[in-house]
Formats: C-alpha cells, sequence, structure tokens
C-alpha cells in the first residue's frame, strides 16, 4: 500500500529511503507479492540494498519459496539463500504446558482434566490461550466458583464464538461442500475426477485451508493426495476467485454455512 501510494504521489524516492536504510526489515504474509509485478521488482531492489549492507531481513509466508507463484526466480532464490523455518503449531503437549504456566502465573487452579480440555479446544493460537486463562481467573475470583467444562465453554462462546475442534470443522466443510455441490462426501475423498466432484474437492480443499491451520499434508491424507496437490487445488481456488464471475462470492456464502 505504501509502495502504491508512493508512486501516485511521485515519493518513491522517500519510500526507497525508507525502507532501504532499515536495520531490521520484518514482511508477514510475503506470498502475497507473488503476482505484483511492481511490487517484486521494487522489494528485490530493498532485499538487495538491505543484504548487501549486512542488515537482518525476516519473511514470514504460509508456504515455502519453491511453492509460491507466480514468484520471480531471483526473489526465490534469495529467500531460499537464508534460513528456511517450519513453524508448526504447538503440540498438544506444549499447549498444557503453556496453560499450566499461565494459570500458575494467575493463581488460578484447574484440574488436569480440564487443562487437557481446553488444549484440544484452542488448538493453533497461543494468544487465544491467553485470554481464557484470565477469563477463567476472573470469573474463579468474582464467583468463588471452581472452574469446569461449562464455564471453559461459556468463556469459548466470547472469545472465539467459531471455536469447534478441527476435525469436527472438517467435517462439517465437507458437509457443506458436498450439499452445495450436489456430491457426497466419500466423492470428496474419492479418486473420482469428474469436472463436478473436482471442483467441490478444490473448494472444500481451500475452505479447510483458509479455516483451519493444518498443514498442506495433513489436508492431503483427508484426500488421499499430496501436499502439491493440495497447493494446486488452494491456487486454483485463489485464481477463480480473481477470475471467474461471482465465484468469490459463492466462497463466502460457503464459508457463512459452514459457520452457522
Amino acid at each position: 500500500n505504501e509502495l502504491i501510494a508512493a508512486i501516485q504521489n511521485g515519493s518513491t524516492a522517500e519510500f526507497k529511503s525508507r525502507y532501504r536504510t532499515a536495520d531490521i526489515l520484518l514482511i508477514d504474509d510475503i506470498q502475497f507479492i507473488a503476482d505484483k509485478v511492481a511490487t517484486q521488482e521494487e522489494f528485490f531492489h530493498t532485499f538487495s540494498a538491505l543484504y548487501e549492507s549486512d542488515k537482518q531481513i525476516i519473511l514470514t509466508s504460509d508456504r515455502p519459496p519453491k511453492e509460491i507463484r507466480p514468484l520471480e526466480d531471483r526473489l526465490r532464490t534469495r529467500f531460499e539463500g537464508g534460513l528456511l523455518a517450519d513453524v508448526q503449531p504447538p503440540s498438544f503437549e506444549l499447549r498444557i504446558a503453556i496453560i499450566k504456566k499461565k494459570a500458575a502465573a494467575m493463581n488460578l487452579t484447574l484440574d488436569n482434566e480440564i487443562i487437557e480440555y481446553i488444549a484440544g479446544r484452542l488448538q493453533n493460537n497461543i494468544r487465544q490461550i491467553e485470554g481464557v486463562i484470565k477469563k477463567l481467573s476472573a470469573i474463579s475470583v468474582i464467583e468463588n466458583c471452581v472452574i469446569d467444562k461449562e464455564i471453559v465453554n461459556r468463556v469459548l462462546s466470547i472469545i472465539d464464538p467459531g471455536n469447534v475442534p478441527t476435525d469436527v470443522l472438517v467435517e462439517q466443510i465437507l458437509t457443506v461442500v458436498a450439499r452445495n455441490y450436489g456430491v457426497s462426501v466419500d466423492d470428496l475423498k474419492s479418486k473420482k475426477k469428474t469436472d463436478e466432484i473436482a471442483n467441490a474437492r478444490h473448494v472444500a480443499i481451500y475452505i479447510i485451508r483458509k479455516l483451519t491451520d493444518m498443514p498442506l499434508k495433513a489436508i492431503g491424507e483427508i484426500f488421499h493426495r499430496d501436499h502439491t496437490t493440495i497447493l494446486a487445488s488452494v491456487n486454483k481456488v485463489e485464481i477463480n476467485c480473481r477470475t471467474v464471475a461471482h465465484y468469490q462470492e459463492n466462497i463466502i456464502s460457503l464459508i457463512k454455512q459452514v459457520k452457522k
């Protein structure tokens, strides 16, 4: 956005000066520059200037550099020249440890069963875990009560109304997509490749990717496909959203049905 504004206002010199003299540059979701030619060109020169000045560059993406398309080869090779770190959601054991530590810091007593229940419900977002523990601590003090599952569910409904276990959410997505496309859930998971089933499968994969933090490999296991095929489905839907009339509106409608 700043680059576009700089081009419009004729202030690209100021833009370049700001970013090419930074000590540290951190950019989230770098994959979104994939189809933006002018942005890639400017970022290439910014990256090079910082790299040559021995500055720190940190980029995050939902996929490795080789799977960001279309991305210029000169950028991809530079991305791959750094340290690649695959950051996974915290494991069940780690979530339990975090919950115990946060609860202890707030003098909140929780049974192991409740701790495991919270860890099972909040699988991806550490900030949500902290928010839930703070809310439970407040309830414990104000209502002078022992925290049970009913209270946990009440707090989750406030902090994260759409929170459901990932496996349940995936089944909801498959059911909604299958119903709207006139196919069965078994068809979506099968090897069948008719246009109707394939299109529905692409959409189901895309929505699962969008609404969950499941890695590509795990999504692939649902559909008996490898992670590259899953990524191809996601990319296909993203392209259709930009190029096919009313396609994105249909995706939004399906997502709303899933969240009901």
